[in-house]
């Protein structure tokens, strides 16, 4: 590519040249039914780091996110598993359970549930 790093950019399937992440980004719906945070608006962040996680899940990668507090990392991830993995249909191979941490959690609020 010629403009940007190599991080603004994927590899299109069909044709095995750059093209940039926006190329991918899924067409947003508004779902007047679904909770505020419950909402997910595509970006090229969310579309980076699904695509990221979609890959590495498929070769039984395990997975660590980190990163500022407030910017999606749950919610992209709570996304993925119920929606890429389908962790919520009987006849999935995954199974899910969520434990939210905030930034005041410590180990030993973990370890008195």
């Amino acid at each position: 590519p010629k403009d940007g790093s190599v991080y603004d950019w994927c590899v299109h399937k069909k044709t095995l040249s750059f093209v940039p992440w926006t190329y991918k980004i899924a067409k947003f719906k508004f779902k007047r039914s679904l909770p505020y945070f419950a909402i997910l608006v595509p970006t090229v962040e969310t579309t980076v780091f699904s695509t990221f996680l979609k890959n590495l899940m498929s070769v039984q990668r395990n997975v660590l996110v980190n990163g500022p507090t407030g910017v999606g990392k749950s919610q992209v991830i709570s996304s993925f598993i119920l929606g890429g993995l389908k962790s919520d249909n009987p006849d999935s191979p995954y199974a899910s359970f969520d434990i939210s941490f905030s930034a005041q959690t410590s180990s030993k609020n973990l370890q008195e549930r």
